[in-house]
């Protein structure tokens, strides 16, 4: 699942971000992986399997947290600096 934020997210905070994921794991059970990102071209590029350097440009700008196997929180672009964090913990 991609996860189209409103691309005014320049004060987000990683709690914010997960906040988001809790939310979209919440309403739309059972996700195993989810990406949030804050640009329709960057959203498209998450999925490719290699991208392009434009497309990977795009995704370390506007590409923040990915959920892996259902409660990893990878953080991602300009949150990179944040530690995985296990939702529940």
């Amino acid at each position: 699942m991609v996860v189209l934020l409103d691309d005014d997210t320049g004060s987000l905070t990683d709690i914010d971000l997960q906040n988001v994921v809790i939310d979209v794991v919440e309403r739309f059970p059972p996700i195993l992986t989810a990406h949030i990102i804050a640009d329709a071209t960057a959203a498209d590029a998450v999925l490719a399997t290699v991208p392009t350097e434009e497309e990977q440009e795009l995704l370390d700008r506007y590409y923040y947290v990915r959920l892996e196997e259902g409660f990893r929180l990878v953080f991602t672009g300009q949150f990179s600096d944040t530690p995985t964090t296990v939702l529940g913990s």
